[in-house]
C-alpha cells in the first residue's frame, strides 16, 4: 500500500468514525428526548392519581362495590325465599291454568317477575296455592307442606312492598354512580397517557 493509499484510507476511517460519532449523538439525543417525555408522562400521571377528580372517582368505585353487595344480599334473599315453591309450583300449575305463566315466570326469574309484577298477582297465587294445600288438593310431604304453609303466610303483600321499597332505591343509586363514574374522565386521562407511555 501506498502513501496515498493510507491516507485515502484513514480519511474514510475518519469519516465513519466522525459518521458514527453523529449517529450516536442523534441516538443518545433521541434518548434524552424520550425520556423527558417520559418524565413529563409520569409526573401527569401522578398529578391525576393526587386529584379530587380520581380521589372522587375511587369513592364511586367503592360505593358501587358496596351497592352491588346490597343488591346480591337481596337478590339471594329473594331467591331463597322462593326457593321453598319449586316443587310446590311444579305441582300447582298444572292445576290452574290461570296463574300458568305467572308461576312460570316466577320460577325462571323470581327478581326480574317480582320486577314486572306491578299488580303483585304473586301474592294471589300463593294464597290460592295455600288454600288448595288446606283443602288437600295439592298433596305435598307432610314436613314440606308446614314448611310451604309458613312461607306463604310471611309472603304476604306487605313482604313484596316492603322488599321493592328496599330493592328499587338502591338501583336508582346504583345508576345514579354508575353515571357520575362515566363523567368522571381521570380513567380515561391516566389510559391515554399509559398508551403514549406504551407506543413510545
Amino acid at each position: 500500500m501506498n502513501e496515498k493509499e493510507v491516507l485515502e484510507e484513514d480519511e474514510e476511517d475518519e469519516k465513519s468514525n466522525e459518521e458514527l460519532d453523529s449517529y450516536t449523538s442523534k441516538i443518545r439525543d433521541e434518548i434524552s428526548k424520550l425520556e423527558d417525555e417520559l418524565k413529563v408522562l409520569i409526573k401527569q400521571k401522578e398529578e391525576i392519581i393526587s386529584s379530587e377528580e380520581y380521589t372522587q372517582l375511587l369513592k364511586l368505585r367503592d360505593n358501587r362495590k358496596e351497592i352491588e353487595l346490597k343488591i346480591q344480599k337481596l337478590k339471594d334473599r329473594i331467591y331463597f325465599d322462593f326457593s321453598i315453591f319449586r316443587r310446590p309450583f311444579k305441582k300447582y300449575k298444572r292445576n290452574v291454568e290461570q296463574y300458568e305463566k305467572i308461576i312460570e315466570d316466577y320460577e325462571t326469574d323470581t327478581l326480574n317477575a317480582l320486577l314486572t309484577d306491578s299488580e303483585l298477582k304473586i301474592v294471589g297465587v300463593l294464597r290460592e296455592m295455600s288454600k288448595s294445600i288446606e283443602g288437600g288438593e295439592l298433596h305435598l310431604k307432610d314436613k314440606n307442606n308446614q314448611k310451604v304453609m309458613k312461607q306463604i303466610s310471611m309472603m304476604n303483600h306487605q313482604y313484596f312492598e316492603d322488599f321493592l321499597e328496599e330493592y328499587n332505591p338502591i338501583i336508582k343509586n346504583k345508576e345514579r354512580i354508575e353515571g357520575k363514574i362515566n363523567e368522571n374522565n381521570a380513567d380515561e386521562k391516566i389510559n391515554k397517557i399509559d398508551y403514549k407511555k406504551l407506543i413510545r
